[in-house]
């Protein structure tokens, strides 16, 4: 991570029915579009033992961060169709975090 850059933090958990490998199927699909926009940086995903799922997407400002969510929002990606399917989408959250100390 870089110091000034912009944090992506999603929390949520999976739709009923979703198990871990089709989430990780989707997850795998919507780094397609991800990778592709201007300013993405990395990606971690967490699986939490009670289920919930952590989010983090480094991007290189938030302007971009919000470009890309925009444009997820606008068009229609098959990618992250599959993604957002093994979401229950009134269980999450998103925020941005500038980037204050990196270590390691």
């Amino acid at each position: 991570m870089m110091v000034g850059n912009t944090l992506e933090i999603a929390h949520f958990r999976l739709s009923l029915g979703t198990t871990k490998e089709q989430f990780l199927e989707g997850v795998k699909a919507s780094n397609t579009f991800l990778t592709a926009q201007p300013g993405f940086v990395s990606r971690r995903v967490s699986f939490l033992s009670d289920g919930e799922v952590f989010d983090l997407v480094e991007w290189e400002s938030l302007a971009q961060a919000q470009a890309a969510f925009e444009l997820s929002m606008e068009g229609d990606y098959p990618a992250l169709r599959q993604f957002i399917g093994c979401l229950d989408m009134a269980s999450g959250s998103m925020k941005h975090g500038e980037v204050l100390h990196v270590t390691g």
